[in-house]
């Protein structure tokens, strides 16, 4: 009798750990989520995506050397483009993406970081991503350009 009932209290006990997690993790969920809504996230990567796109063809123009570039070479890469923003566009990428900050940060640090992402210098941080990111991007398409002769 006394077994069951040792039994009973840990199963109680561990379903109620459990639930304690789950809401642990619903409210980390729901700090990513707004710590993501505060770093304008969806417009940092539909910049990303432009900034890619921007950045391909000025290498085309480039490599072209003044020739005209055909204009389905354009076409294609629109549809491509578009296929890659249907399916990895922030409506799809979302929840991921939530998961992902809700997993790496803990609750403290999610709460700091939507402190510090609503303050002034936070949004300017925010702001200059998109223009950094495509900084960075041209940088290494570049140097792709000079090291593909060797591969």
């Amino acid at each position: 009798m006394k077994k069951r009932r040792w039994v009973s209290m840990l199963i109680a006990g561990i379903l109620l750990c459990s639930l304690c997690q789950n809401a642990k993790g619903d409210e980390r969920q729901a700090l990513a989520e707004e710590l993501l809504n505060v770093k304008q996230m969806q417009k940092t990567m539909e910049g990303n995506l432009a900034t890619i796109k921007q950045t391909i063809i000025s290498q085309i123009k480039a490599k072209s050397k003044g020739q005209d570039v055909p204009a389905s070479a354009f076409a294609i890469m629109d549809t491509v483009f578009g296929l890659i923003s249907d399916e990895m566009g922030w409506s799809k990428m979302k929840d991921e993406y939530i998961s992902v900050y809700a997993n790496a940060y803990t609750e403290e640090e999610l709460k700091a970081l939507i402190v510090f992402y609503k303050s002034p210098d936070g949004q300017a941080v925010s702001g200059k991503e998109s223009e950094i990111f495509g900084k960075v991007v041209e940088l290494n398409l570049n140097r792709m350009v000079q090291i593909m002769p060797k591969i």
